[in-house]
């Protein structure tokens, strides 16, 4: 039986340093209904993923996204968020959150090469 632990911890860390880069303060109750989530998203998932799916980091973000959704962050600092987009001040945010930080424009954050 695969451990859901290690994905919820790498969760965990994900959103804590996604707020953190944003310089916000993160909505601890919202996140750890989010980590929560995990086990039951991956549970009812149909194609029913193997271990090894979730070392890929397409498959963990798309799990993620859909916590983040249905735990409600997509709309915590959601003005906040949306303003530093349109002002283009994240321009030097973390590539590796933008998975993250797409959920809150319909133009997906671009980074230079």
């Amino acid at each position: 039986m695969l451990s859901v632990h290690p994905l919820q911890h790498e969760f965990r860390r994900h959103l804590l340093e996604f707020y953190a880069a944003l310089k916000l303060a993160p909505p601890y109750d919202r996140i750890e209904q989010a980590v929560s989530l995990l086990p039951t998203l991956l549970a009812n998932d149909r194609d029913a993923h193997c271990l090894q799916d979730l070392h890929d980091v397409a498959t963990k973000q798309q799990f993620f996204r859909q916590a983040f959704i249905e735990a409600g962050l997509v709309s915590r600092h959601r003005g906040i968020i949306m303003g530093l987009l349109r002002a283009r001040t994240l321009n030097a945010f973390p590539k590796q959150y933008h998975y993250l930080l797409n959920l809150f424009d319909s133009q997906p954050v671009k980074h230079d090469p």
